[in-house]
């Protein structure tokens, strides 16, 4: 056997065994993706179908249209107990009490790790609590089967990570509306969502306006750009409850401050319930009331105003951080 065909055959035991590994490691990816969509699925289904419409205050339906006429909602949270299931020995959550009034603008003011964006996981039906309820519009989200997935259809969420699909601008707006099948409806609330949103501020600039892809992720597109989507996105569902997690937190001073105006506007002539999460005082602007969450209690909760005069101790902790982060 020659040294030239010892080599060859060496090569190719080494081209057969960096392939088999790429598809070992292949396959494993796609298992784990089946796992994953299977826990989504099981989530947005419930389990089950829809409760009976007597059982809710209005009838069960997707249509975004059907859900405005309905007015904002109220959003209760009752002595709620929660810790996360990778983490079952830390509680999140201790016996947390929250009224929101339909139509209020509360911020949720609070450090990292004070349970704050947990309130939104619960309220959007993603985890139960061990104990206590959640109710939307008095509904407890988790004591029948669908209600959570009723729930989800009252909502509009504005994450800290903006989220985009490799669509089109107009398709992206327009994802949320699922169950709208009247072209013009769909036409219209995109419309409507994207100037409430200014996202037509940027999208006229673009070779294809809202038919514009926006790429894999949204990388075709800033930071602001893609949150203004994805407001546009939440308030084409004309939500009865709107949550906005941590919404600017991860932006730049510009395009910060592009969204901020986008939110006010948005805020100050929408219907809904508004829910701000937060851990800057800067976002108290767009509310009326201030619950202080701390180590899974609400430790304030009231006016903005008389919070701000008469601040607890967690909050003052929360007003001296922001103080010398400005300097």
């Amino acid at each position: 056997v020659s040294i030239g065909s010892t080599m060859s055959l060496a090569m190719y035991c080494f081209m057969a065994g960096s392939s088999y590994t790429g598809i070992m490691t292949s396959y494993g990816d796609i298992q784990k993706g089946l796992g994953a969509c299977q826990k989504v699925l099981s989530i947005l289904h419930g389990g089950a179908a829809a409760p009976e419409p007597s059982s809710l205050p209005s009838a069960y339906t997707p249509l975004a249209s059907a859900a405005a006429a309905l007015g904002p909602a109220a959003v209760r949270f009752e002595g709620v107990n929660f810790a996360y299931p990778a983490r079952p020995d830390t509680q999140v959550l201790r016996g947390l009490d929250l009224d929101v009034p339909a139509g209020a603008r509360v911020a949720i003011l609070g450090r990292s790790g004070s349970g704050k964006s947990t309130l939104a996981a619960l309220l959007a039906g993603l985890y139960a609590p061990a104990a206590g309820r959640v109710l939307v519009d008095g509904v407890d989200i988790f004591a029948e089967p669908g209600n959570a997935a009723w729930a989800r259809h009252q909502l509009g969420v504005i994450g800290q990570d903006p989220t985009l699909f490799t669509l089109t601008l107009r398709e992206n707006v327009a994802y949320g509306l699922d169950g709208v099948e009247d072209d013009a409806e769909r036409a219209a609330a995109v419309e409507d969502a994207v100037r409430a949103a200014h996202v037509n501020e940027f999208a006229s600039s673009l070779p294809q306006g809202l038919d514009t892809p926006a790429g894999e992720r949204g990388r075709a597109l800033s930071g602001g750009q893609k949150q203004r989507v994805c407001i546009a996105r939440a308030l084409a569902r004309r939500p009865r409850v709107l949550v906005l997690d941590e919404a600017t937190s991860a932006l730049d001073m510009r395009s910060e401050q592009l969204v901020h105006t986008a939110l006010e506007e948005v805020l100050s002539s929408r219907s809904c319930t508004c829910l701000v999460i937060t851990h800057r005082l800067s976002a108290l602007r767009w509310t009326d009331r201030v619950a202080v969450i701390d180590e899974g209690r609400v430790a304030q909760y009231g006016p903005q105003e008389e919070v701000m005069a008469y601040p607890c101790p967690a909050l003052r902790s929360i007003m001296r951080s922001d103080a010398d982060s400005a300097d």
